[in-house]
This record gives structure tokens, C-alpha cells and sequence, in this order.
């Protein structure tokens, strides 16, 4: 409802929403459900159909997950509402859906990741008499953390042991029933164990026919409203919290399921509704080593507040390492968080409170007694709780996403703040120091209409997206989640290390997407510097933990600076623009060499390589001679110039766009005195020690091809096709080899200061104070005789196809297509647009001709596209070697970034 005040001086439009804009919150399921998984994607449902889209973050790549339609598509989507429970594993690879029936039975559906983000397949489904109300995945992986001082540590499991399961999911329906959903290893065939939540018992997987036998109240039946489900560290019991509704029983004859919405009459409604208490069990699981049971015990029930439940949550807290050990041994803290709405006679929108329990298990003998205490109360007046969600590991608290029931919009403003969402710490709900709130700001014209009901949280914990109840569309919005405030970042090793950088080694240690926390740092509102910086951070995290996990460090962090790089090219314009383009396409290029590298270590066998993969070895090698011509040049180019001395007044990376105090022209001098991005490696020496080991391999491999003797047509034309690549290359890879001249550079490399060397590398271009010693080693490279300055500046085919080269199609590339380039064309435009489109036109894995088909795939990170699994379908390749060098990216890309195919890319 609006309404308008209005002066001499200014105009405001004064809004207010209604009650019934929160009264979804009071419902069983959420009308609008939202799921983030750790892969980056955004699951939500139609608002009209039976349809599950999925978004990646932040590319925006968007498509339809197959339904459990059977054979019979038609009759599924007339017969099935919106999906109103969707749950993610947290090893992004298992889905989970509940599709409430119209006129029939509803359906739950299971689905499988393939090797991309976008191929899922439907694994199973089957018809559910109940509604489902909670999901939960069981078996989850160890999460991973890191302090302050850089030392990550691997955190204890939570909830019940899953040895011979993968996955496992804990449902819960309304009929007060929970079921365990799972496969057994190497056995094709979905399982399910219920159990009722109404008494204790015991139920195995031989026994799962077992009639569940409900202890209600004569007349009555007990359905649940409102479920949570706690996994708590070093504890393997299951703990569900339920809201429960008490409705007249139907006859016994009566086979239809419950429903709040059945037509009850002459009723007493006094005796019926919401009951005032929160009822709890503990589930265990055991297994004998063939079958798997569930054993249910009763706890006593939380005698709460009377008004309606809009939402619970549990939290668990790290438990403290005690005796002196840093081990976490114990169980944690269970907490849990229950939101009241009180909409009182229905005539304005709703009060809100917040309540949190603590709940503690006491060993008392074999059995175990519960301590559960009411331990705060925070009342939101004038606002509304709509959603609570917990945050991310090590913080013990919960996001509680506040709405307000009235604001003003400014006059001229197209926005304005309909809430904030909170940190709140635990147990006392109040806010945690030093988190500030962040607001929520909507449309002008949405404002008093579509409230953010429903949350849900991203991978790392930094961001939200939230969906309203529109009756028109499913509209989701992303929100940053308060964090702690932190000063300007020190180049000091001894300051605390940024909470952005903690995270991103945090994720790239347990495996998970790192778009949540790039994106952040991809902003315009980021200053460029402070991106580095904290890339930087992150690298010196993975630095120190390197020997706890088997990780190329730096290959690692360069994928990061990609995706950094690259998010903020797309957004930027002119000089910016190109200057990102460069920076991300040399940390790509170096991704690609390091890969090319462990390719031939993978071929090699007793002393030389596996020859059944030689084309394979060719391919590689045309690339890393095209990098290290490309390479040269640059180091020629850049050793011609004349270098200013360093000065503090240099903005080589300072903030995007330009400051005021450092006009256009004043970086544009400085970007031409600056070295190219192309000239990283001569700035970190394991980047120049790559190239290096790589030439070594190249050649080699020539060695070896040159002495195979015999009348192997497919030898001979390898053998020939390789000398041409090196003998009329712009590099004498005999000169180099004899002078050394790499080595030696290399070597004076390592004086080099190695926080300068961190900072290039993840600048992804040498820095200014690098400017001089890059300069020395251009010249040196720039005067050697390993270099044939005529073939390295003139290709013999760009004297022949000259005219092909004013082809307008060849030119006329729209930047966007350039940006996606799979492999980097020649910088500073020197090359042919012949050369362009045969960089462009190369798989950024194997780096052989793309084939053109439908069925690639295409980075989501880097932009690199790849055929690798049509290579991988084809069995004419025998060599054993290759594909397992193949197969370590079926998953993810040179650079680090998931695959999506190229028909929704």
C-alpha cells in the first residue's frame, strides 16, 4: 500500500506491506525455494510449473534440469505442482526435489552431475504419500578453515559415519515420518529405511515394509508444520527439531494423505492448530557390517512460545580443544534458532521474535541425558524475521534476513532499503562486533509487493540470494552477508591475514567454487590493488598448507587471478579493458604451460616417451613454441625502450577506473613504460623455470622422434612435422640450449624479492619495483644469437596470404567473442588474423584443432573451450598415459574453472 507526503521542498512516497505479503512464511514449505550448492549453482523453482531452473553464479548461465516425467511428459507437467523443497549434496554432484501432486500422488526425484555444471541426469524418483518438509545429506566431506596466521586446519566430521553409502539423504515428512535415502556401494538400486518420529523404535534396511504405527491421542493426528535437522561435529547422531499441527483424525478406511487444506467441519478448532511446543528425537545409525538400521529415541519437547513458527534452524558450534590439545576431539554445541511471527487480528503485518536453545548431551552410563535451556529472546519490532540462515565454519551465528514493514523512497530514487540482514551471535541473538549489517535494497516498484522471503547461502558464506513470493515470475536477488570489518590491507606478514583471502584458501583446499568470493573482488567498487592483494594473501595460505595436501600452489592461484581478471575485463571499458584482457590471458597462458609440462611427465616412460601419444606430444609442442616466440618478441620490444627510474607517483595498479589525482594520459604513459603481461615469466622464477623444463621437453622429444628408424608412415610424417615446427621457429632451441641462457637468467631470478615475485604473479604482469631487473633480462634475451629476429617478427605466411588478411571477417571479431578466446593470440596485434583464428580455434587443454562439434565444452572461469570429451569417447587413442592425463580434467579446466557445454555458454 503507498501513500504520498508531499512539501515545498521535497516529495517522498511513503510505503507500507501488508500482512498477507508474510503470510507465507507460515507455511509447511516454501512456495519459492532456493538452493546454492558449492559448485556455484542457484536452484530455483517456475512459479507456475513443474520446473527446476538452475543459474550459475556469476556468469549467469542459466538452464532446465530434466524432469522425472517418466514417459508420459504431458501428464507430469499438468499432474505436479512447483518443486517446494530442493536440497543440494555438498559435494555439488547429487540434487534433490520434492514436486507436491496436484490430483495424484507427489514426487520425489534424485539427480547426477555428469562432468559438466549443466549435465544432470535423473538417477531416481518415486511417488511420496506425505509431503516432505526437511532434507538433510548425511556423509558430508570435512570442511576446511583458516585462522588468522595463514594455518588451515581440517575440521572435524559432522553428524553419522556413512562408510558403505554414497550419497545419503535424511527426509522428513508431514506425517511425522523420516526416511533415509541412499545407495550402497556398487549396487545400482535406490534404498529407503522410514522410521516414525512419534516413539522410539528400531527399523533396518531388511525391514523397511514395517508398518508405521503412531501413538496419537484418540481423534487426533499429529502432522508436522515446521522441521529442522542438526548434524553436529564428532557426533554421530541425527538430532530434528518439529513444529507439529494436531488435526481430526479421518476414518480408518480413509487412504487419502493429510492435508492442512482439507475441509474439516463442525469442528472444534480451539482443541486443534499449532501446538505450543517444539518436539525433538535423536535418530542413530548402525551398521553390522551387512545391513544398516535406525535406531529413533524421544527427547523431552521444548515448551516454546504459543504464536506460529516462521522458521528454525540449528547451528553447531567447534567444540574447544581441551587438555592443552589442539585436536578437536569432543563433540560441539548444538544451538537452536526459532523464529515466532505473531500476526495477531490480521490486520497489520506481523510482530517477530527471535528464541534460541542450547541443546547438550550428558553421558550417563549407556544413555544419554539432554540438557535443553532457553537461553535469549530478541524481539524485531517494527521489523520481520523472514529467514535465518547459519554461518559459514569457524563463526558460530546465524544471518537473520530482517524486512521492513514500512519505509519512505526519496524523490529521483529508483531504489530503495526494505531491510538489512544481521549477523547475530549465539546464544544471545545479539549482533556480533565488528559485523555490520548490510541493507537490502529493491525496486522502486517492488517495494511494499514482493518481500525476500526466502534465503539461501553461497558456497564461502559472503553472499545471499533471496527469492519473493511473486505470483508473476521467481525473481532472485543477491545480497553481500555482513563480514567483519577489517583496516586497509598491510603488505606485512605479521598483520592478520583479510577475511576474503581466508576464505578463498579455505575453498580451494576443501574443493569448492570460489565465484562468490572472486565476485567480490571482481567489483568495480574493489580497488584493483586490494584484489591483488588479497589474491596474494590467499596464495601465501596455500603456500604454507601445500605440504598438508597435494596441490599445485601456484597453478592454483594463477586460476584464481583469472578469475578475477577476467569478471572485471567484462565490466570494464578501453584502456582498463585491454589491460585486463592481457593480465588474464598471461596468467591463462602460464596455466597452460605448467599443464603442457605435467602432460609429458605423464608420458614418459623408462627414460623417453610414450610415441603411441606422439601426435599428442606434437600438439603440445607447437603451443609452447608458439608461447616462448610470442615471449621473445615482447622482450625484445620491451628491452628497445628506455626505463624510467621507479617512483612512488607510478599507478601501474592502482583503482579502476582512473582516479582524478591520475589522469588518463598520466596512466597511459605508465602502462607504455610498464612491462607486458606476456613478460611474467621473466618476473617469477618457477614461471621461468617452466619455460625452461619445457623447451628441455620439446627438445627432448625430438631427440628421441629423430632416432626412430623404420617405415612407420605415421612416424615419418610426426618426425617431419616436428622438425619443421622447430627448425623454422624464431628460437634456435640448439642455442639456447648451449648457451644457457635461460638457466642463467633463471638463476639471477632467485634474488629477486619473492613478495615482489607474489605480487607479479598475481597481478598477473611484473610489478614497477620488477620494471628494472625485467628490463635487464629482456635485453639479455633481446641480444642473444638464440634468437632469429627475422623469423620471430615475420612469419613466411603472412608474406604470402597478405591479402586474406582484409578479410573484414577477420576483423570485424565483436570484443566479447575475442574475450573468449580459447588460446591466447599473438599480443600487441602482431600476429596474422590467420594466427588469431588458429589460437582461437585450439582446445585450451590438449591445444589440438577444435573439432567444431556440438558436444564441447567450454570453461566457465577462462573461456577456453575443449573437445576433451569427445577425445576421450574416441578409442583409437592407445596410449594409456595420455588418458590419464586426460582424464584430471573431465571435471575442470586448465585454470581450475568447471566446464559447462557449449550449447549454454
Amino acid at each position: 500500500m503507498f501513500t504520498a507526503a508531499r512539501n515545498k521542498d521535497k516529495q517522498e512516497t511513503e510505503w507500507e506491506a501488508d500482512w498477507w505479503q508474510f503470510q507465507p512464511l507460515l507455511d509447511h514449505t516454501p512456495s519459492r525455494p532456493v538452493e546454492w550448492s558449492t559448485c556455484s549453482l542457484i536452484f530455483t523453482a517456475h512459479h507456475t510449473s513443474p520446473i527446476l531452473t538452475a543459474r550459475h553464479f556469476s556468469s549467469s548461465k542459466q538452464f532446465e534440469l530434466p524432469s522425472p516425467h517418466g514417459s508420459n511428459l504431458q501428464h507430469f507437467m499438468t499432474a505436479f505442482r512447483p518443486p517446494s523443497l530442493i536440497s543440494a549434496a555438498p559435494t555439488g554432484d547429487w540434487l534433490f526435489a520434492y514436486y507436491p501432486g496436484n490430483d495424484a500422488e507427489s514426487r520425489c526425484c534424485l539427480w547426477q552431475r555428469g562432468h559438466a555444471l549443466d549435465s544432470w541426469n535423473v538417477k531416481d524418483f518415486w511417488h511420496e504419500p506425505s509431503d516432505v518438509v526437511a532434507a538433510e545429506w548425511i556423509g558430508v566431506p570435512r570442511e576446511w578453515t583458516v585462522d588468522e596466521e595463514r594455518h588451515a586446519t581440517r575440521l572435524p566430521p559432522r553428524g553419522p559415519a556413512t562408510p558403505v553409502l554414497q550419497p545419503a539423504l535424511v527426509i522428513i515428512t508431514r506425517s511425522n515420518n523420516m526416511k533415509l535415502v541412499y545407495y550402497r556401494h556398487y549396487q545400482p538400486n535406490m534404498k529407503m529405511i522410514p522410521v516414525t518420529l512419534g516413539h522410539q523404535m528400531t527399523n533396518t534396511q531388511e525391514d523397511n515394509s514395517k508398518e508405521l504405527e503412531h501413538a496419537e491421542v484418540p481423534g487426533s493426528v499429529r502432522l508436522i508444520g515446521k522441521a529442522a535437522i542438526s548434524l553436529n561435529y564428532n557426533d554421530s547422531s541425527l538430532l530434528i527439531a518439529t513444529r507439529v499441527h494436531r488435526v481430526p483424525a479421518r476414518e480408518a478406511n480413509d487412504s487419502v494423505p493429510y492435508s492442512f487444506e482439507d475441509d474439516l467441519q463442525n469442528t472444534d478448532w480451539e482443541q486443534w492448530g499449532e501446538q505450543p511446543t517444539i518436539e525433538l528425537a535423536e535418530c542413530l545409525l548402525g551398521f553390522d557390517g551387512k545391513d544398516i538400521s535406525i535406531q529413533v529415541r524421544i527427547i523431552p519437547s521444548i515448551l516454546s512460545r504459543a504464536t506460529p513458527v516462521g522458521a528454525m534452524a540449528f547451528v553447531s558450534r567447534l567444540p574447544a580443544p581441551s587438555g592443552g590439545q589442539q585436536s578437536l576431539t569432543g563433540p560441539g554445541h548444538r544451538y537452536l534458532v526459532v523464529s515466532h511471527l505473531d500476526f495477531g487480528d490480521y490486520t497489520s503485518p506481523p510482530s517477530s521474535e527471535l528464541v534460541s536453545y542450547s541443546l547438550a548431551a550428558k553421558a550417563e552410563g549407556q544413555h544419554r541425558h539432554w540438557e535443553i535451556r532457553e537461553e535469549a529472546a530478541r524481539n524485531f519490532d517494527p521489523d520481520v524475521v523472514a529467514s535465518l540462515v547459519p554461518c559459514k565454519v569457524p563463526t558460530c551465528g546465524i544471518f537473520a534476513t530482517v524486512v521492513h514493514r514500512s519505509g519512505k523512497i526519496p524523490k529521483g530514487r529508483d531504489k530503495a532499503c526494505i531491510g538489512k540482514i544481521c549477523a547475530l551471535d549465539l546464544p544471545n541473538l545479539s549482533d556480533i562486533p565488528d559485523w555490520p549489517s548490510t541493507v537490502i535494497m529493491a525496486p522502486a516498484r517492488h517495494v511494499s509487493r514482493d518481500p525476500p522471503l526466502y534465503a539461501a547461502i553461497s558456497p564461502n558464506g559472503i553472499l545471499l540470494c533471496t527469492v519473493s513470493n511473486s505470483l508473476v515470475a521467481t525473481r532472485a536477488s543477491i545480497y553481500t552477508l555482513p563480514r567483519p570489518a577489517e583496516d586497509t590491507i598491510s603488505p606485512f606478514d605479521d598483520e592478520p591475514v583479510p577475511y576474503l583471502a581466508r576464505l578463498l584458501g579455505a575453498a580451494v583446499l576443501g574443493h569448492k567454487s570460489t565465484n562468490d568470493v572472486t565476485h567480490l573482488l571482481a567489483l568495480p567498487t574493489t580497488p584493483l590493488i586490494e584484489a591483488r592483494d588479497t589474491l596474494v594473501r590467499a596464495l601465501l595460505i596455500l603456500e604454507l598448507n601445500m605440504r598438508r595436501v597435494n596441490i599445485e600452489v601456484r597453478h592454483l592461484g594463477l586460476g584464481l587471478a583469472v578469475e578475477v581478471y577476467r569478471s572485471r575485463a567484462l565490466r570494464a571499458k578501453d584502456m582498463d579493458k585491454a589491460d585486463l584482457d592481457r593480465r588474464w590471458r598471461a596468467g591463462r597462458d602460464m596455466c597452460s604451460l605448467f599443464t603442457c609440462t605435467s602432460a609429458f611427465e605423464e608420458c614418459n616412460e623408462d627414460g623417453g616417451f610414450d610415441l603411441d601419444a606422439l601426435w599428442q606430444l606434437v600438439g603440445l609442442s607447437s603451443w609452447i613454441v608458439s608461447y616462448v616466440e610470442r615471449l621473445m618478441k615482447e622482450a625484445v620490444q620491451f628491452a628497445n625502450r628506455t626505463i624510467p627510474a621507479p617512483s612512488d607517483d607510478d599507478d601501474l595498479f592502482g583503482s579502476l577506473p582512473a582516479s582524478p589525482s591520475s589522469p588518463s594520459a598520466g596512466i597511459a604513459a605508465a602502462v607504455d613504460n610498464a612491462p607486458s603481461p606476456v613478460l611474467l615469466p621473466l618476473a617469477h622464477n618457477i614461471a621461468m623455470t617452466s619455460i625452461d623444463y619445457a623447451l628441455q621437453l620439446v627438445d627432448k622429444l625430438c631427440t628421441q622422434v629423430g632416432t626412430v628408424k623404420g617405415s612407420d608412415e605415421r612416424s615419418l610424417l610426426a618426425k617431419n612435422v616436428l622438425g619443421d615446427l622447430v627448425n623454422c621457429a624464431g628460437i634456435s632451441m640448439k642455442e639456447i640450449r648451449t648457451s644457457a641462457i635461460l638457466e642463467d637468467i633463471t638463476i639471477e631470478m632467485e634474488s629477486m624479492d619473492g613478495e615482489q615475485q607474489r605480487f607479479s604473479l598475481m597481478a598477473c604482469r611484473p610489478t614497477k619495483e620488477l620494471r628494472g631487473r625485467v628490463h635487464a633480462a629482456s635485453r639479455r634475451l633481446a641480444l642473444s644469437p638464440a634468437l632469429d629476429k627475422m623469423r620471430l617478427f615475420v612469419r613466411p605466411a603472412e608474406l604470402i596470404d597478405g591479402l586474406g588478411r582484409m578479410s573484414l571477417t577477420d576483423f570485424d571479431m565483436a570484443p566479447a567473442t575475442i574475450a573468449d578466446d580459447a588460446a591466447s593470440p599473438p599480443d600487441s596485434g602482431m600476429g596474422s588474423s590467420a594466427g588469431v583464428r588458429k589460437d582461437r580455434d585450439r582446445d585450451i587443454v590438449t591445444k589440438a584443432p577444435l573439432t567444431q562439434q556440438s558436444g564441447g565444452l567450454v570453461c566457465v572461469r577462462c573461456g577456453g573451450r575443449s573437445d576433451l570429451l569427445v577425445e576421450l569417447a574416441d578409442t583409437g587413442i592407445p596410449c594409456r598415459s595420455w588418458r590419464i592425463w586426460e582424464g584430471k580434467y573431465e571435471k575442470e579446466c586448465i585454470c581450475g574453472g568447471a566446464w559447462m557445454t557449449a550449447a549454454n555458454s
